[in-house]
């Protein structure tokens, strides 16, 4: 996780509710992360890991739940990488499933 690879000085910052939109060939993206911790040193912006909240996952298991949401979540890291300048494959992300209140 983006925690474990803290460094001391580095700087650590929570995304909460962040508007993104980027243009991928001719169609323009846009989404809403939930939560991004987002890890920079002294170089800039080393790691990320993006937390997606659901409520309706824990109605099937964790595969139902990940082919469910894969391509969203495959979004958010492009997203983040073009916000970041990392690149997809190097941004974690993860569902949290919550009960509905």
């Amino acid at each position: 996780s983006a925690a474990s690879e803290l460094s001391l000085g580095d700087r650590v910052d929570l995304w909460r509710e962040r508007s993104f939109i980027y243009r991928d060939g001719g169609q323009l993206i846009s989404g809403v992360f939930d939560r991004v911790v987002v890890i920079s040193g002294t170089d800039g912006v080393r790691s990320m890991e993006i937390v997606d909240f659901k409520t309706d996952a824990a109605e099937g298991d964790a595969h139902s739940t990940i082919e469910r949401y894969g391509e969203q979540l495959r979004t958010y890291r492009t997203a983040a990488g073009y916000l970041s300048g990392l690149p997809a494959g190097a941004i974690e992300s993860k569902i949290c499933c919550a009960e509905p209140p």
